[in-house]
């Protein structure tokens, strides 16, 4: 397993902290504690991908009836 992906169990969604989408990163924030972050949201946010400083969430299945940024990328 790659360093820089977590894997989320099946219905294992997590949201956005900023705007409440889909959260696609779990990581260290520009402002210093940790946070979900939808794509849009950890571009603006986030300090990047990596050991120590965030990973990428990967999803088993597709949330259905979810709104934000994220939901069918």
């Amino acid at each position: 397993m790659n360093k820089t992906e977590t894997y989320m169990g099946k219905g294992n969604y997590k949201t956005c902290d900023f705007c409440g989408g889909l959260a696609s990163y779990d990581g260290k924030t520009k402002s210093g504690p940790w946070a979900y972050m939808c794509g849009s949201c950890a571009g603006h946010h986030s300090l990047g991908v990596g050991t120590g400083v965030g990973q990428r969430l990967i999803y088993e299945d597709k949330p259905t009836g979810r709104s934000g940024p994220e939901v069918g990328k």
